[in-house]
């Protein structure tokens, strides 16, 4: 699986596709298609979650951007 879809689905937790659109400013097809690897998340989507979830800052930047430079 896809880096962001894995956080994005941990990150979601309990939550429907169609709430986490809703969180991240976008429609629930978008969240499916980065489930399922289809689609990458963008800035303006990373911010989202970053505001959404603040105490897992570190943990998103280091899931999304490894420092190693490998994706």
């Amino acid at each position: 699986m896809n880096p962001d879809g894995a956080l994005l689905r941990e990150l979601a937790g309990e939550r429907s596709q169609e709430q986490m659109g809703k969180l991240l400013g976008t429609a629930q097809t978008f969240v499916g298609m980065v489930y399922r690897g289809e689609r990458r998340l963008g800035a303006a989507s990373v911010r989202r979650l970053l505001t959404a979830f603040p105490d897992q800052r570190q943990y998103i930047l280091d899931v999304l951007f490894p420092r190693g430079g490998a994706r």
